[in-house]
């Protein structure tokens, strides 16, 4: 089930771009390859990195500017609040943020000199009401990030049985079907005319179906439309742009395009580059997926790709069972099957492993380096 699609500034430009989530999903006909590859249609992996659409340069996604929100299926979306402008009572509003935030002085201080401070995640529109007046309270300005809401759910509409008219026993029995109830309940029923007639009948039949029914049997209906829910009061900073709901989605970028993504350093820290030389290598390999596709050795490949691959094999953990597996199996897609197989020797703690590292250890003695489908073929 999709989750909210958040919208990401470039952090150099602020150009906007459009990043969806998932609310839930499951491992349903997911395939795992010898690489570490999962492919899961109900369960998609996100995109890390991606090259701006306004400035043409590369960035790490969790570390753009979150500008707005595309809400999900559940009404009522969340909101965040952030502090636009301090206003001329810096001191007064520096109270306000070791309130809200629990910060220190020096802390509040700091946050100052970087407009906007988030505020608030995820809160309901009634608690960002209460932050935002908190803060014109003293002098400053708090909006909210924009959330483009779901429509509005059609008007309710209620019916209403009026008459029975002539043909009594036929309407009684479309009674006893839409109510589930017995024939001295459908008397008094009856008796309690104009009566209201609920949305779906005990089967979940539509509406509209027993509306047929009633009509086909004579009975007299009648309906009013309820009034609109009157429209809350816009928040702050709550007008969504439209051009953003018509962005094209963030999408995994190819292996040349992650390759040039680890060359203008968009990685912090060795944990970062590893996931990051880890898509390269997947994106490499996703040529080679597809039924009878002609394996191309690395030794092939573009040298780029190649020294990603052996990159990788340094920052591969081979205390982690699952690092370990993928560092033999990067060895074994190099042709260096010696050394892979002396890393399988070593048999993996969790049980479901063993069956990997076995039918990675008979591609190795067999000198293969292509690519495999191990769980999901």
């Amino acid at each position: 089930m999709p989750g909210p699609t958040h919208i990401i500034g470039c952090p150099s430009c602020r150009a906007p771009h459009r990043l969806g989530s998932l609310m839930s999903g499951n491992a349903s006909g997911a395939r795992w390859w010898s690489d570490g590859k999962r492919e899961a249609p109900m369960l998609p992996s996100r995109p890390l990195v991606t090259r701006c659409r306004g400035c043409g340069r590369h960035f790490w996604l969790a570390r753009g500017e979150p500008l707005g929100r595309i809400a999900g299926v559940l009404p009522d979306p969340s909101r965040d609040v952030v502090l636009q402008d301090v206003g001329p009572r810096r001191l007064e509003v520096m109270a306000m943020l070791r309130r809200v935030l629990g910060a220190e002085p020096h802390e509040a201080k700091a946050l100052l000199e970087h407009l906007p401070v988030e505020l608030a995640v995820d809160v309901s529109r009634d608690a960002a009401w209460q932050l935002i007046e908190q803060f014109q309270a003293v002098g400053a300005t708090a909006r909210v990030r924009p959330v483009l809401e779901p429509p509005a759910p059609p008007l309710v509409t209620n019916f209403f049985l009026m008459s029975v008219g002539p043909r009594r026993l036929e309407v009684m029995a479309v009674l006893r079907e839409h109510f589930r109830v017995s024939l001295s309940e459908v008397k008094g029923l009856l008796e309690r005319l104009p009566l209201e007639l609920p949305g779906r009948g005990p089967q979940l039949e539509p509406l509209e179906v027993l509306l047929g029914k009633y009509e086909a049997a004579g009975a007299v209906l009648t309906r009013y439309e309820l009034p609109p829910p009157p429209r809350p009061r816009p928040l702050p900073g709550e007008d969504f742009p439209p051009e953003w709901a018509a962005l094209p989605a963030v999408r995994e970028l190819p292996e040349a395009e992650l390759l040039a993504a680890l060359a203008a350093g968009v990685t912090l820290g060795g944990e970062e580059e590893r996931e990051l030389r880890l898509r390269a290598w997947w994106a490499g390999n996703d040529p080679y997926r597809e039924p009878g596709a002609t394996w191309k050795p690395f030794a092939e490949r573009e040298p780029a790709a190649r020294d990603n691959l052996r990159a990788l094999l340094e920052l591969l953990d081979p205390e982690r069972p699952l690092e370990h597996w993928m560092k033999a199996e990067a060895l074994r897609e190099l042709e260096r099957f010696d050394e892979a197989l002396a890393l399988l020797v070593w048999e993996p703690p969790q049980p479901e492993l063993h069956e990997v590292a076995e039918h990675l250890r008979t591609l190795a003695r067999q000198r293969v380096p292509e690519v495999r489908v191990l769980v999901g073929a």
